[in-house]
């Protein structure tokens, strides 16, 4: 089975609209090796924030899915992910059966994700989410915004520098 991916967006007031931050990471990438190693590290900075609380409140109902909460950088983004091939339930425990139709998508709207009793397809139960990843973005947003802010800063100063150079 392929390990399917979740995505949890938080925005609104909280967010930060970095939409066109990619092109300031390819520029930088571009001119600075240096500044785009730093600015990569301060991103995960950032990201660990976020994914130390989310850890936090993961905890509170398994043991296996903190460890699989990580930070990823790829260019100028950066993402709190969790579970994997062998943790499947850390995207069950967050978003629920999204992907799916009917009762089990029904479920989900309700704060449920349905799953057949150890894998027997005739016999399926209900149970609780328990949300971590977005408590925890909202939780640490002001927090992980005011860094991801910095880096943003960092590299428009660093741009305008090089460029006057």
């Amino acid at each position: 089975m392929a390990t399917r991916t979740r995505s949890v967006i938080v925005g609104g007031e909280g967010g930060i609209d970095a939409t066109d931050f990619k092109d300031v990471a390819k520029v930088l990438r571009l001119a600075s090796k240096e500044t785009t190693t730093d600015m990569r590290k301060q991103l995960r900075a950032a990201g660990e924030i976020v994914a130390q609380e989310a850890r936090v409140i993961a905890s509170g109902f398994s043991t296996t899915i903190p460890p699989t909460v990580k930070v990823r950088v790829a260019g100028g983004t950066v993402a709190v992910v969790a579970g994997n091939k062998d943790v499947p339930i850390a995207a069950l425990e967050e978003v629920g059966n999204s992907q799916g139709h009917g009762k089990s998508q029904a479920a989900s709207r309700k704060g449920f994700f349905r799953h057949p009793v150890f894998g027997d397809r005739d016999v399926w139960v209900n149970q609780k989410m328990h949300r971590f990843l977005g408590p925890a973005a909202d939780a640490k947003a002001v927090e992980a915004n005011r860094e991801i802010l910095r880096v943003m800063d960092k590299a428009q100063a660093t741009i305008v520098e090089l460029h006057n150079a």
